[in-house]
């Protein structure tokens, strides 16, 4: 059952969600294909953390990557471009999504931002880091209550503006 049988998409099965739904759909399967896994990751000061995570298909090579959006928040094909090069060399891949998890839409002509690169953003990749790392060493996502640690977590963060 589902709208997804075999990878493909049962039209049929959309046709009772509206239109939109069924644009957004394609477009998350064009952008981020069935190898994208939304996850939850704990963030800092209680933040439900959404991201996509991307494995390879074969055995994972470090470091696991953590790419992180601008002020515009994510870029689904640009994100998704750069998802594909890295998990095709053998990298897991994390787009955490410091915005919307936060109910925010674009910061880049806000003047006063709540999520700040030096601030929410740097605490965001580290936990996304922390669930990077244990994502690749087989271990269960890391998390500090009080704070963020990502001592032992093998990934490099990929930082863009904003």
């Amino acid at each position: 059952g589902g709208m997804l049988s075999g990878g493909t998409l049962d039209w049929a099965a959309a046709g009772a969600v509206g239109c939109g739904m069924r644009l957004l759909v394609l477009l998350l399967l064009i952008v981020f294909p069935a190898w994208a896994e939304p996850v939850v990751i704990p963030g800092p000061e209680g933040v439900e953390l959404r991201a996509e995570l991307l494995l390879p298909d074969g055995p994972p090579v470090a470091p696991a990557i953590v790419a992180l959006h601008g002020c515009g928040g994510p870029y689904p094909q640009r994100d998704g471009q750069w998802g594909e090069f890295l998990r095709g060399r053998g990298h897991i891949v994390l787009f955490p999504d410091s915005f919307a998890s936060r109910g925010l839409g674009s910061q880049c002509r806000e003047t006063q931002r709540m999520v700040t690169a030096s601030g929410l953003r740097r605490r965001d990749a580290l936990a996304a880091a922390a669930r990077a790392g244990g994502v690749l060493s087989g271990l269960p996502a890391v998390g500090a209550a009080g704070g963020l640690d990502a001592r032992g977590a093998d990934a490099a963060a990929a930082w863009r503006g904003g």
